[in-house]
């Protein structure tokens, strides 16, 4: 595997990121530096970043003894997360609402996304435009430091995990709910997608707290 030398602590990053989202990284498991360095061809330096900023996202830890791990993520870890972006989310959306109404492109195409990903079953692909569809809302908020902060709690990679919990069909309740707040943003209505989005995030951390973050391939979605 060949990776481009400007971004290779960033490349490293995402593989053992999807390696963790996939499962085949588990809690527990030891990352290291050199082994993964062997693999990917690259020296110990990119993976040294990579996994700092693996650490900063809290899915792995550095023990006393300097050696890295996959990080186990609670339900309760989860849950408080997910309520906190949906906090976020409801302020950004009453400041959002009056830009948003004048510019809904984005959030169409990225509800489009969601809709062909969900035909063709593509776990992956519906999350990144679900994601992008929440991140619109977020940098239309005009506040830097709730978007920095949104940014933070690592939405993509722990709905990918969860994605792959949910029966299919789950996943076709998620999208008619984004096309309510799609409709309530077409139309000025910024406390209701303000009030959607809460709703969304609560729903789904209920969901998490009853459920272990850390998956693998055979938790996938069912059809």
């Amino acid at each position: 595997m060949k990776l481009q030398k400007n971004t290779l602590s960033a490349q490293v990053k995402d593989i053992l990121l999807d390696r963790i989202v996939k499962g085949r990284y588990k809690p527990g498991d030891p990352l290291v530096e050199l082994t993964i360095a062997k693999e990917l061809g690259v020296s110990q330096a990119p993976v040294r970043e990579a996994l700092q900023a693996l650490e900063s996202m809290r899915f792995v830890e550095t023990g006393s003894n300097r050696r890295t791990r996959v990080r186990e993520i609670s339900s309760r870890e989860s849950c408080d997360g997910t309520r906190v972006r949906g906090l976020l989310e409801e302020a950004a959306a009453l400041h959002a609402a009056p830009y948003l109404k004048e510019h809904t492109a984005e959030l169409q195409a990225e509800f489009d996304g969601m809709t062909r990903a969900y035909e063709a079953k593509d776990v992956d692909v519906l999350i990144a435009h679900l994601v992008s569809f929440h991140r619109v809302i977020i940098t239309n908020g005009g506040n830097s430091v709730l978007a920095e902060v949104w940014e933070s709690l690592s939405y993509e990679a722990k709905s990918r995990i969860y994605a792959r919990k949910v029966a299919h069909s789950m996943l076709a309740k998620g999208i008619e709910f984004h096309k309510e707040i799609l409709d309530a943003f077409t139309a000025g209505d910024g406390p209701k997608a303000a009030r959607l989005l809460r709703e969304q995030a609560d729903r789904a951390a209920e969901f998490q707290l009853q459920t272990p973050a850390t998956t693998g391939d055979e938790g996938k979605a069912e059809k």
